[in-house]
């Protein structure tokens, strides 16, 4: 621990404690080298292990973290600016704006009560700050309310100590030498299932928020809350009088599954804000977090080319005619410069003829093929009656009916068990239907692997690589088109973003194999991480994609990237 008195860097002196803990310490500080000497405060994170490779990851860990708060803070008011981060003495530190104020623990000691109204503008106020953070991807993994701020100037609500950062705290190397954190970060009762498996989702800060309304309404802090020992849901609502509209919505925020929560704070600020307009709960200054407005982008006309033959691993991305093409920082983008077209029709299933481009940019392309189902139909003939003789007539013969040609049909994809797959770099994991083959194309640098259910009519793919620079929105764009403009019929909507950062495009198209023709529709889904791209894929005939939807969105929702390793 700092004693008083302690500069750091020559400009920050410790004037006193204000927390300690196993992940490091908090201090109140003044910068000397500003007018006034202005309060801040500087947390000390140290490592527990001092294995040399447990620094550097521990200090990668660190800029990456700071970075995001560098950026978040800057984003909205209620978020602690950051104002320096550095390395002394084998500790990290970061120096971060000071909040003049008190935490809601002291609002809300155990047993106080707050009414369903004020409960909901509670709950409004933290959302608000907490969606400008998911829009930028970010999860907090440490919302309690010690680490909510009441500002003392104007009385809004300040989210602080993101956790994050405390993951160097907690990082270990085994004597195989492989580093890994030893505990989970969060608080115990406010910390959710998966959260406390190390599997952290922007819905976990969701289930956060949704317990600390709980607490709010029953005066009960979450760790004595009692839980359904079947379920693992938490039995609240016999305890205290409350609308069913928001029982609805609390009890969706703290669902025992990520899968059947909101998926991020943006979801459940809408849903809360449905019931502050019905209740009149609303507060009078709501802060709405920032929304990125999504242009509708018109796909590019498709180009009859054979694709490339690729002579470095570089390739510089495709632009749209008479724009400057942008620079490119980072090598293997998965933009195609060229659209291939399918030499013959190809026969596949289900899916008639969908291929999907593993890594487009370096001329990759896995077409997959399924079989079509064929069904007999016949007709049992019906027995004509003799008819009775005469000595005049003489019956023509009735000819018997004929049967009925066979009817082929795409066979129907059913999905009805998942498993959890896990890279054998573990770099990710994805529940993937159980049984479906894998097909791994992957290059050194670049994640690509597509599954297929056992009739090849269903697909399941990741696309994993480095961050090429240009928008999420373009790469995406440019991915579909490439992979399936060429196709009859081609159709992308427009790009639709979601709460988790994520960004998707439905498309479709048609196709014909055998004298079958069907309608294929599918959803590409990307993600910007840090340093690189993440892009998931679903697709099946247009007629079962409803059916498989629950199933597919669980899929898209248990994809879990490690940001701490390189891609392999």
């Amino acid at each position: 621990m700092l004693a008083i008195g302690t500069v750091l860097r020559n400009r920050y002196r410790i004037l006193q404690v204000l927390g300690s803990g196993g992940f490091g310490d908090t201090y109140l500080a003044e910068d000397q080298d500003l007018p006034g000497k202005p309060h801040c405060v500087v947390k000390q994170l140290h490592p527990k292990d001092d294995n040399p490779e447990t620094f550097r990851i521990a200090k990668s860990l660190f800029e990456r973290e700071a970075e995001y708060l560098y950026r978040i803070g800057n984003s909205h008011p209620q978020i602690p600016d950051l104002y320096a981060h550095f390395t002394e003495g084998g500790n990290f530190y970061l120096v971060q704006e000071f909040i003049d104020g008190h935490n809601l623990a002291q609002e809300l000691p155990e047993g106080k009560k707050l009414s369903e109204t004020e409960t909901i503008r509670l709950l409004l106020d933290i959302l608000e700050v907490l969606a400008c953070v998911h829009q930028h991807n970010v999860i907090h993994r440490d919302i309690k309310l010690q680490n909510l701020m009441r500002r003392k100037s104007d009385g809004k609500i300040v989210l602080i100590d993101f956790g994050a950062v405390k993951d160097i705290s907690v990082l270990q190397t085994n004597p195989q030498g492989l580093t890994s954190m030893t505990v989970s970060i969060g608080s115990p009762g406010y910390m959710p299932s998966e959260q406390a498996q190390g599997k952290p989702k922007l819905s976990s800060d969701v289930y956060a928020v949704g317990m600390i309304g709980i607490q709010a309404l029953t005066g009960i802090s979450p760790v004595n809350l009692p839980e359904d020992v079947n379920t693992g849901e938490i039995l609240w609502k016999n305890l205290v009088s409350v609308s069913p509209a928001f029982a609805a919505v609390l009890d969706k925020m703290t669902h025992y599954h990520f899968g059947q929560r909101y998926r991020s704070a943006v979801e459940a600020l809408e849903a809360l804000r449905a019931v502050a307009n019905q209740n009149n709960a609303v507060p009078t200054q709501v802060m709405v977090p920032p929304t990125v407005v999504t242009p509708e982008l018109t796909p590019p006309t498709p180009q009859v080319l054979v694709p490339p033959t690729v002579v470095t691993p570089a390739l510089t991305p495709p632009t749209q005619q008479g724009s400057v093409p942008p620079t490119v920082v980072t090598p293997d983008p998965l933009v195609p410069t060229t659209v291939p077209q399918p030499k013959t029709p190809l026969p596949v299933g289900i899916l008639a003829t969908m291929a999907i481009a593993a890594v487009a940019s370096i001329g990759t392309w896995l077409v997959f093929r399924g079989t079509p189902v064929v069904t007999t139909v016949t007709t049992t003939p019906t027995a004509t009656p003799t008819p009775t003789p005469r000595e005049t007539f003489t019956p023509t013969p009735t000819d018997s009916p004929t049967p009925s040609p066979a009817i082929r049909t795409f066979k129907k994809v059913q999905i009805k068990a998942l498993e959890l797959y896990i890279h054998p770099s573990g770099i990710y994991s994805m529940q993937i239907p159980k049984d479906w083959k894998l097909t791994d194309s992957s290059q050194e640098g670049i994640v690509n692997q597509i599954w297929l259910d056992s009739s090849e009519n269903a697909l399941v793919g990741v696309q994993i690589f480095a961050d090429p620079g240009n928008a999420p929105q373009e790469i995406l764009s440019n991915f579909v088109q490439g992979v399936f403009g060429s196709f009859p019929d081609f159709s992308a909507g427009t790009p639709v973003n979601h709460g988790d950062g994520s960004t998707s495009i439905t498309w479709e198209y048609t196709t014909t194999s055998e004298g079958i023709t069907g309608r294929v529709r599918g959803d590409t889904y990307i993600t910007k991480y840090p340093n690189r791209i993440v892009l998931r894929t679903v697709g099946v005939l247009a007629d079962q994609f409803d059916s498989l939807e629950p199933a597919f969105t669980e899929i898209l929702q248990s994809f879990d990237l490690n940001p701490n390793l390189t891609l392999p």
